[in-house]
């Protein structure tokens, strides 16, 4: 039942939301919508009880939590309303969206050409593992990857990926509806999903499916129920696939109808699991260590990738049980490192900032800026995703790789038409006089009735107002 009121909470918050920022790509509207649908969900689980899920309880301190941290993401978008009259876009000319364009063209070329060597570098990479299932190898690699020893170098498997994501955000940006743009997106958002679900993650694929449409909003496009369906039904086809793919050929065996029960429950403990396991390392303070998931490890990252020796927190945590029947999981919302880190002044402060930081490029993407347009598309999947991790301030390195690839496509004085020098006349008549302005004295006024406004007449034939008197002498 206080589940359930706390969704209540959740969904009044979001149409007041949804109203001061004038859109549901309002920040704070996407982020209490998504959490009263989350809250939602877990209340008609513990009614409903499908597939024999039974989740734990949320304790009262918990549901406190939840309700401060949707109120401070709010809040921060209130601080940020004084953004909405000042956030303007610059036109661009025709030179430099030619230029914007002809980096994206070259950008796709070598992410297509690029896509066999990263796929035989997974490869090669998948084999130190000696584990034969492809997708799987490869997933332990990326969870050992991101360790201490090997997050401190720079390499190709770094980069590839964001900059497939960055190009398909940005080939939607200049998608003007004619069919060579629709082709070059529908290419680059292609390349973006084969790099994404190489790696076999299943949130991989998440920002540019979701970025793609935050971006066809902002630009006003029209979008049928139809078409979001269908992209919420892809979503979820890649990620039973992916699911699959990593358990290999044994999950072949089982029966088609097992073994989609089996995924959906999978899914549904993923989805809502996380609120669970959070609300549990609150019960019981010692079940999970703290250090896990802190926000200071992005910062120690990036001091090691220029020659720091910082250890790092653990990525992953250890597996909570969600549900009596024993099921795990590992997710912990993004509450976690900011209760963990700061207590409740994480819970009420750090929202509060990340509100007010992403409801400030919401309005300069809805005047249009290109940069904010691509930020603020990276912005939708960590929204969605903070009911299960913290991704926004571990994904800072890839908003400031985002920023600086915006900024080189948009901004870069390359390409931009300089002003042609006046000349002849237009120079004569834009120069200030040198004689400066006249002097009040001079012209009619009331005190010098005697001084007329305009010339004298003068009959036809007079002679100079003024003649010339001769020079000599006197005879």
């Amino acid at each position: 039942m206080a589940t359930a009121l706390l969704a209540l909470f959740f969904l009044v918050l979001a149409f007041g939301n949804r109203l001061w920022g004038g859109s549901w790509l309002y920040p704070p509207a996407v982020f209490t919508a998504l959490w009263c649908g989350l809250l939602a969900g877990l209340a008609g689980v513990y009614f409903l009880e499908p597939a024999g899920l039974h989740f734990f309880p949320l304790s009262i301190g918990g549901l406190a939590l939840y309700g401060a941290g949707g109120l401070a993401f709010s809040m921060g978008g209130l601080f940020a309303r004084g953004m909405a009259g000042r956030a303007t876009s610059e036109a661009r000319d025709a030179r430099r969206r030619a230029f914007a364009r002809l980096v994206l063209d070259v950008c796709l070329l070598l992410l297509a050409a690029g896509l066999p060597l990263y796929l035989r570098r997974l490869q090669s990479l998948a084999s130190v593992t000696g584990i034969e299932n492809f997708f799987y190898a490869v997933r332990v690699y990326m969870v050992h990857y991101s360790s201490d020893d090997l997050s401190r170098s720079v390499s190709l498997l770094d980069n590839l990926l964001p900059l497939a994501n960055f190009v398909a955000l940005a080939l939607q940006i200049e998608n003007d509806g004619s069919w060579k743009r629709r082709l070059r997106f529908l290419a680059g958002f292609g390349l973006a999903m084969a790099y994404g679900v190489a790696t076999g993650s299943r949130a991989g694929i998440l920002p540019v499916l979701v970025g793609s449409v935050a971006i066809a909003l902002y630009r006003g496009r029209r979008l049928r129920p139809s078409i979001i369906a269908a992209g919420a039904m892809t979503f979820v086809a890649v990620f039973v696939s992916i699911a699959l793919a990593l358990r290999g050929p044994s999950s072949l065996e089982e029966l088609p109808g097992a073994a989609l029960e089996k995924e959906l429950r999978g899914l549904s403990v993923y989805a809502l699991g996380g609120l669970v396991a959070f609300d549990q390392t609150l019960q019981h303070p010692g079940l999970v260590d703290p250090a896990h998931h802190s926000i200071s490890r992005i910062f120690l990252q990036a001091l090691n990738k220029v020659g720091g020796r910082f250890e790092l927190p653990s990525l992953h945590a250890e597996y909570v049980y969600v549900t009596s029947e024993e099921d795990v999981t590992n997710v912990y919302t993004c509450y976690f490192p900011y209760y963990g880190d700061f207590g409740w002044y994480g819970i009420l402060l750090i929202p509060m900032l990340v509100g007010w930081a992403l409801s400030w490029a919401y309005y300069f993407a809805r005047a249009g800026e290109p940069v904010a347009l691509l930020l603020s598309g990276l912005f939708v999947s960590p929204i969605l995703m903070s009911g299960f991790a913290e991704l926004f301030f571990y994904g800072l390195n890839l908003f400031a790789k985002a920023l600086l690839f915006a900024l080189v496509l948009y901004h870069l004085p390359i390409g931009a038409r300089r002003p042609a020098p006046a000349r002849g006349r237009e120079r004569r008549a834009a120069a200030p006089s040198r004689l400066g302005p006249p002097h009040p004295s001079v012209g009619p006024g009331p005190d010098r009735p005697w001084v007329s406004s305009r010339p004298t007449a003068r009959p036809p034939g007079a002679g100079p107002a003024h003649p010339r008197r001769p020079i000599g002498f006197d005879s």
